[in-house]
């Protein structure tokens, strides 16, 4: 076994370490998203919170940033918009020098409905968001995730 001997295996934190990576986090202020961007931060990454409530981003980033300062930062974004997206990603790329090392896609469109009471446009949307719009961020952020390799 490669690491048997525990003074020659290396920390922990050290196999875990994002220190000096950039994460953008789509979604990043809520539930899921939200333990995501403090997992990163934790572990040593520059988050950016991306999501449409931007006053719950910076309320967010400022609780975070309290507990695990680093190079933090929010964004406004509409998933369902392409224009809005690609504005989110040249901001992201701007905040981290072109540099964008992890993507995460926790965006959800909010709707709380059983199977019986959904309607036919609230499953639209919940596609347009959480398919179609992780969809478009993903290829938009491609070029920028490429780089980073």
């Amino acid at each position: 076994m490669e690491y048997s001997n525990p003074y020659q295996s290396p920390s922990i934190n050290k196999l875990l370490s994002l220190n000096g990576k950039n994460a953008l986090v789509i979604g990043g202020a809520g539930l899921l998203g939200g333990e995501m961007s403090y997992t990163l931060a934790e572990l040593g990454a520059n988050v950016i919170v991306a999501s449409r409530d931007i006053d719950k981003c910076r309320a967010f980033i400022k609780q975070m940033s309290k507990k695990f300062p680093g190079n933090h930062g929010v964004q406004s974004v509409d998933i369902t918009n392409a224009e809005s997206i690609n504005e989110l990603i040249y901001n992201t790329k701007e905040d981290f020098n072109n540099e964008l090392n992890i993507l995460i896609n926790s965006g959800w469109s909010g709707q709380k409905n059983t199977f019986e009471s959904i309607s036919n446009q609230d499953w639209d949307h919940d596609i347009e968001v959480c398919l179609n719009g992780d969809f478009r961020t993903i290829k938009a952020a491609h070029p920028l995730l490429n780089k980073s390799k």
